[in-house]
């Protein structure tokens, strides 16, 4: 028995003498293996698409693969078919990377750890496009969730669960993208984790889809402080940036929409992303079209259209569709038609979609009625109100396809229909300036809300410099204890005397400071209500007037008599005076009053497009800035229309050279001098003009401004002159 244990006790010697070298050779082999995994992976993640790059990973892959298969290492067998899935992914190869992911998930699941079997699952996963299959995209993320859950990997599960919603949000399912952003979030606040700007962007853009543009907004401003207190500089802030970008397009801020566009596409150019630079720019294309820069739109939009080549039909209908609209804003209709006939012909592709299609009808009908082809409107009318109903309620687009519709019915003389079209305009009208007014409001109380959150953390900046105070006066009060416990026991009575008065101080004075905010903040909301109800009468009433001048208008297409014709347009021209001061009433802060010398400026520049046949006339503007009220606005406004009228028309006969010159001057500190004059031919000595409807209306307009009316013909034209005292209320700037 002795000889048998003793030669077992050798025999296991052996074998351990055999297996630990196999071992430390499996030990160095698996190390060579997968740093060609990871070298390989390297060259995956590289920037850009080159083909050089991922030729070099898929050989390094290779390499590890056969090195796996000889030693029967299916760990490394799966990895290598794991890195060669994301390579041909990344090739855009999605049939062999189907099936390497495949490959690699029935290896992990013989020999791998929970967490590779699920990044084998969300690899597959990726293998499927977002438009047709994406439900099975988002079961098989779902699945790789699941798998790290069970791995207690809580931030990979966070990572994609945020995936998950995002697909979510691709697909229409706003709810469900909010309810897993949720639980996503959750996750990351267990590991705390401080990069969130992709949850809260992903957050903005869902409630975005709901039409809940408040929490839009409040969401991307948040991921915006997020990313930029964290420094992110990367392909996410970009994006973040488009969609801030894009919240303010849609409710017509493009200055701030602007801001933000060209802050993503800072970042785009730092990291040479080419889609992001197109994409952005062609949204700072829209803005400055929004904005009439025609010219500076179709000069970027020649930059953008060389950067990369269209590559299928809705990139090309998107440039067509560009330069359609900003060629018929620029009026050049001959090269206008060149695309209208290249947007026709790409309408009926399967690849763009009805909301596409009817964004190209809309820009159609508006080049055809600038164009003056109204016989081929009323089809494209038709095609619009046909895309409108299949798609979901649209403010904008309804706003258009109604003044579209008021312009098609005018041209045929159904003013009827024209003023049914008209009121529906200003109805989509008003309730665009009232989501516009909501959503300002919205961002007023996110940005209250970053100031208070920034109160607070000053206010606890406060209380930590307090409390280290406190702690300085405690080591001084032991040492004075050790000193003397006499003195100790007097100060400490002394400092609790004087702490329990100031407690009683502190919370009288807490309780009037609260009561004076209440009183403060009623104060404030109602000078905001009544500053809004104030903007809105002026709002409603410029818009009375101009529909009512649109009547006019309508009603001249019926007119022969040139008399007539004359009267009306005379009148469209006074009322245009009256809207044009409710309008820089209601688009001013200083409700109540004018800039009077903005409004000349104004007034004079639509007078010049009115009497556009006089293109010989050339105005020259002297005033000084002064800020009356709409009692002495109005007044002063028709005089100046009624004079300028005159000059045009009756002191250049015959389309003569001429120049208008209009004045206003300060005589005293209330007194001012409005002058108009000419270099005409005057005034007939045998026309008493004191006896004509305009002459009588300037000197009743002139009583009602408090002046005197001076009307001098002289050699060399006529000079009229109105002096004027400026009442209580107008101050000069």
């Amino acid at each position: 028995m002795h000889f048998v244990k003793k030669y077992s006790s050798i025999q296991f010697i052996i074998v351990l003498l055999t297996i630990i070298p196999m071992a430390l050779f499996a030990q160095k082999d698996s190390s060579q293996i997968f740093a060609l995994i990871n070298k390989s992976r390297n060259y995956i993640i590289k920037p850009g698409n080159n083909d050089t790059d991922l030729s070099a990973a898929l050989s390094l892959a290779q390499q590890a693969l056969e090195r796996s298969n000889a030693s029967n290492f299916f760990n490394g067998i799966g990895n290598s078919y794991l890195v060669m899935a994301e390579a041909y992914r990344e090739k855009g190869d999605r049939v062999k990377g189907r099936m390497y992911s495949k490959l690699a998930m029935a290896c992990f699941r013989k020999s791998g750890s929970l967490e590779e079997q699920a990044k084998a699952t969300i690899e597959y996963g990726g293998t499927f496009n977002n438009e047709s299959e994406i439900s099975t995209k988002i079961a098989l993320y779902k699945k790789g969730a699941q798998l790290f859950h069970e791995a207690n990997a809580i931030l990979d599960e966070a990572v994609i669960t945020q995936f998950v919603a995002d697909l979510y949000i691709l697909n229409g399912a706003s709810d469900s993208a909010i309810h897993v952003l949720d639980y996503s979030l959750d996750l990351y606040k267990k590991v705390n984790y401080k990069r969130l700007q992709g949850v809260y962007s992903l957050y903005g853009q869902a409630y975005n889809l709901m039409n809940q543009f408040g929490a839009s907004l409040k969401f991307n401003l948040l991921a915006a402080r997020i990313g930029e207190e964290q420094k992110d500089e990367g392909p996410l802030m970009a994006t973040i940036y488009n969609r801030l970008g894009l919240i303010y397009f849609n409710i017509g801020y493009y200055n701030q929409a602007m801001d933000y566009f060209n802050k993503g596409l800072r970042i785009a150019k730092i990291d040479k992303d080419t889609v992001a630079i197109i994409l952005l720019q062609n949204n700072i294309t829209d803005g400055l079209y929004k904005k009439n820069e025609f010219r500076k739109a179709l000069q970027l939009l020649n930059v953008t259209s060389k950067l990369e080549p269209l590559k299928d039909t809705l990139d090309v209908f998107h440039n067509a569709c560009f330069y359609f609209k900003i060629l018929v804003g620029l009026k050049d209709f001959s090269n206008a038609n060149y695309y209208f006939l290249k947007v026709q012909h790409l309408l009926p592709a399967n690849a763009v979609s009805s909301t596409n299609k009817l964004y190209g009808t809309l820009i159609s009908i508006n080049y055809l009625q600038e164009s003056n082809q109204y016989s081929l409107v009323n089809s494209y009318l038709n095609m619009a109100k046909s895309l409108m109903n299949k798609l979901p309620f649209s403010v904008s687009n309804n706003k258009q396809f109604e003044f579209f519709s008021y312009k098609y019915d005018s041209a045929f003389g159904n003013f009827k229909g024209a003023l049914e079209h008209y009121k529906n305009f200003k109805l989509a009208s008003d309730s665009a300036f009232n989501i516009n007014k909501v959503r300002e409001f919205d961002q007023l109380e996110v940005q209250s809300e970053h100031d208070r959150l920034d109160q607070d953390i000053q206010f606890l900046m406060q209380k930590n410099q307090l409390n280290n105070a406190l702690l300085n006066q405690e080591k001084n009060q032991k040492n004075i204890f050790l000193i003397s416990l006499f003195v100790f026991l007097l100060l400490s009575a002394l400092l609790f005397l004087l702490y329990r008065n100031k407690l009683k101080s502190n919370i009288v004075l807490e309780q009037k400071q609260a009561e004076i905010n209440e009183r403060n903040l009623q104060l404030s909301t109602f000078i905001k209500e009544k500053e809004w109800l104030l903007k809105e009468v002026h709002h409603r009433v410029k818009n009375n007037l101009q529909i009512v001048i649109s009547l006019l208008n309508s009603q001249l297409n019926f007119l022969k008599d040139a008399e007539a014709i004359a009267a009306i347009k005379s009148s469209q021209q006074r009322m245009y005076a009256i809207s044009l001061i409710h309008q820089l009433l209601y688009q001013d802060e200083k409700l109540g009053q004018v800039e009077i010398c903005s409004y000349i400026k104004e007034l004079v520049a639509h007078l010049k497009t009115t009497f556009d046949d006089h293109i010989n006339i050339r105005f020259d503007l002297h005033c000084q800035h002064l800020l009356l009220d709409v009692v002495q606005a109005v007044p002063l406004g028709l005089i100046l229309n009624e004079a300028v009228s005159n000059a045009v028309k009756y002191a250049f006969p015959n389309k003569t050279t001429g120049i208008i010159e209009i004045s206003l001057q300060s005589l005293s500190e209330k007194q001012y001098l409005l002058s108009v004059q000419d270099n005409g031919i005057g005034m007939a000595d045998n026309i008493n003009y004191n006896s004509t409807l305009g002459m009588n209306l300037m000197h009743g307009l002139a009583g009602q401004l408090g002046g005197e009316l001076n009307v001098e013909n002289k050699h060399d034209g006529v000079l009229l002159r109105v002096n004027f005292k400026v009442n209580y209320r107008s101050t000069e700037l």
